[in-house]
């Protein structure tokens, strides 16, 4: 239950983790190569996954990330073109983004 005080704002009790993490990817749309930039707060295995909108994964990767800032290259040439979510998970961390693959 909200606990806060009067607001005009909308609470939906759920907070923005892409935005928490500072997760951002460019260029969006991509061709080639998509980077994959977020902060982290302490040391941590994390799951990458590029997932189609219909919920199939279609690609996965493990990586070790590293408290601050991290950045990732993914290749995306072998997708076809279309909308995907990025969906990035670790121990103490999970936000996605959508990106365009032209």
């Amino acid at each position: 239950l909200y606990q806060g005080g009067p607001s005009d704002d909308l609470v939906t009790g759920v907070s923005d983790n892409a935005q928490m993490l500072g997760l951002t990817l460019y260029p969006n749309p991509v061709e080639a190569e998509l980077s994959l930039d977020f902060d982290l707060s302490s040391n941590q295995r994390l799951k990458i996954e590029i997932v189609d909108l219909l919920g199939k994964v279609v690609d996965a990767y493990g990586i070790q990330g590293n408290a601050g800032k991290n950045t990732v290259l993914l290749n995306t040439q072998s997708l076809s073109n279309g909308t995907y979510i990025i969906e990035l998970s670790g121990e103490k961390v999970a936000a996605s983004l959508p990106f365009v693959k032209l």
